[in-house]
């Protein structure tokens, strides 16, 4: 599934602080790029930042080659080794070097790697599963939804353009947004 609109493909999609600009064509041609690092479909952790890797990393998951569990960059060690524990990632996206080695590289660049931790085996993905989503809750504990695949599937990127300030905000101009209710927790 594509979330960007195969009509609007010679259109900018992405400016980088850099000066970069991508078109949608490109950056479709990014996610294409990466998802040859996947061997198969299984749970992701994403550790990101505001930036063009974790973008096309969190994207290509979406393509449907992983479910993405999206993770802050500066995450503690000792939160990230629980979380693994708890549900054995078969990916771990990352460009920390302060972090042990969790599995064998997949892919490296741009000062990130792709890691292979747990087998597919080990992970019983229901194959409508399409994101993992975690927030505070009410009372302050954290809370873990599910989203299925089938809710996401109708979505496509806006037409407009993402902008990446200088202060690294992404300004998404003319956004249609939807929310999801097919998620449980």
């Amino acid at each position: 599934m594509s979330f960007i609109n195969a009509c609007t493909t010679d259109q900018p999609s992405l400016f980088l602080e850099s000066g970069r600009r991508l078109s949608f064509a490109e950056l479709l041609q990014e996610v294409a790029d990466f998802r040859t690092a996947f061997s198969e479909r299984g749970i992701i952790f994403c550790l990101c930042n505001n930036d063009l890797p974790s973008l096309r990393c969190y994207l290509c998951a979406f393509e449907g080659v992983a479910v993405p569990l999206l993770l802050p960059g500066s995450i503690h060690e000792a939160q990230l080794n629980s979380l693994i524990a708890a549900y054995s990632p078969q990916y771990l996206f990352h460009n920390r070097t302060d972090l042990k080695v969790y599995g064998s590289v997949r892919w490296s660049g741009e000062g990130y790697q792709l890691l292979s931790c747990a087998p597919a085996a080990t992970n019983k993905i229901h194959p409508d599963l399409a994101l993992l989503l975690a927030t505070s809750g009410s009372t302050g504990s954290p809370n873990w939804y599910a989203c299925r695949e089938r809710i996401w599937k109708p979505m496509q990127m806006p037409s407009s353009t993402i902008l990446v300030s200088h202060q690294g905000s992404v300004l998404l101009p003319r956004c249609r947004c939807t929310i999801p209710t097919g998620c449980r927790s």
